[in-house]
């Protein structure tokens, strides 16, 4: 009885020398448009830019909170971190994975970026990255706070404002009294300061060295 010396191809009719290639697989269009879509993974994907080392998970998600939330590292709370690891342990990181993009031992907690995320970067380093709903989110929640706290001082304002001048003109006791001029220029120092207010907490607020 002989042995046939002839190899079986697989059935989906690829050569089994090209699982050995040297030569990373490349993405689709429509594979990276859907990688790059979500800003965090976007953010993961720059900070593992940075080294060719595998990187610890932890470390990884503590970077990525700090640029959606724009803050330190060390401002992060409990709550930003977590929100953000449970995200990338059970989504993001897996999706990358199983596209080739990093490698991700869960077990061991470790992620290290693999030859075929060389054909994101080009991506990543534009100046106005793809939004989803998923960035959309992650960005009200960091930015709605702030904004309805100084509508709520321009607000105010604005009826102390029209309450001073309805006192003034129908001559309401002690501030009915006060000359027209002084009433103005109260309410001009008023809308100042809430104005400086504004501008100060916006300036203290930026981020320097975040990605877009």
């Amino acid at each position: 009885m002989s042995t046939s010396s002839e190899t079986t191809e697989p059935i989906d009719g690829s050569s089994t020398s090209d699982k050995g290639s040297e030569h990373p697989h490349q993405l689709s269009k429509d594979t990276i448009y859907h990688l790059l879509q979500v800003q965090r993974r976007r953010y993961a994907l720059r900070y593992l830019q940075e080294t060719t080392d595998p990187v610890r998970m932890r470390d990884l998600a503590e970077q990525v909170a700090a640029w959606e939330y724009k803050t330190p590292i060390e401002r992060l709370v409990s709550k930003e971190r977590q929100r953000t690891y449970v995200n990338l342990y059970q989504s993001h990181l897996p999706k990358l994975d199983k596209e080739g993009v990093i490698e991700y031992d869960q077990g061991r907690g470790l992620v290290t970026r693999t030859d075929i995320a060389r054909q994101l970067d080009p991506y990543l380093s534009t100046s106005q990255p793809h939004k989803s709903e998923t960035s959309e989110e992650n960005e009200s929640d960091v930015r709605m706070t702030p904004i309805r706290g100084w509508a709520f001082w321009y607000c105010s304002g604005v009826i102390v404002s029209c309450g001073l001048l309805t006192m003034t003109i129908v001559n309401f006791p002690i501030v009915g009294q006060v000359s027209d001029q002084l009433v103005l220029t109260v309410i001009v120092l008023l809308f100042t300061l809430i104005t400086v207010g504004h501008h100060v907490s916006h300036q203290d607020s930026r981020t320097i060295g975040m990605p877009d």
